[in-house]
């Protein structure tokens, strides 16, 4: 009888101690969510919203012409980005996708100053960046600088962006976000 209860009790602490190695491993492991390319985070998200055909035609063509300043990033492609956002936003269309922050399409590299080559200026400026609905940049905060006119280059740089606002039920969104521009010499 004696030999039972053991047999029994030791099967019950096993038990107990897989069970509590399994709940102690679920609650300190983080959630692993897919991660997505820098390429997918910079693409414009297919319509996944139910819309009206002129709003679907209207994204296909948007997405379309971010995808061009995405790899080809020129002033022809950026003005065109511009000119379908506008569009959108005359004839009311709702982007036909959820909920999301503002996609950046095109970053300009801000420029090297003459004086900070000479000094051997390397470092980063970070910024607080205020996207609009538009599509245009607003306010540029400096968090913190390099001086040299390194600050400046990379405010001005920053708001050479090219992105897709931010969406929020389904209307374009003001967003900001911080960025950081890098200024390394070889």
């Amino acid at each position: 009888m004696w030999s039972l209860f053991r047999i029994h009790a030791i099967a019950f602490f096993l038990l107990i101690v897989s069970v509590s190695n399994v709940l102690i491993t679920a609650q300190t492991e983080p959630l692993r969510l897919p991660q997505r390319s820098s390429e997918t985070r910079r693409q414009i998200p297919e319509a996944s919203i139910p819309c009206t055909s002129d709003e679907a035609t209207w994204w296909n063509d948007l997405r379309a012409a971010g995808e061009a300043v995405r790899v080809n990033g020129g002033s022809k492609e950026r003005k065109q980005f511009l000119e379908l956002l506008q569009e959108g936003q005359k004839k009311a269309y709702q982007p036909p996708v959820p909920d999301r922050a503002a996609v950046v399409l095109r970053m300009s590299e801000p420029k090297y100053t003459d004086e900070a080559r000479h000094e051997k200026i390397n470092g980063v400026v970070p910024l607080q960046v205020e996207f609009l609905s538009d599509g245009t940049v607003g306010k540029v905060v400096l968090l913190g600088g390099l001086g040299f006119g390194l600050d400046q280059a990379a405010m001005d740089a920053a708001r050479q962006t090219t992105f897709l606002p931010a969406i929020k039920d389904r209307k374009f969104v003001r967003d900001s976000r911080q960025m950081k521009m890098s200024f390394y010499i070889y």
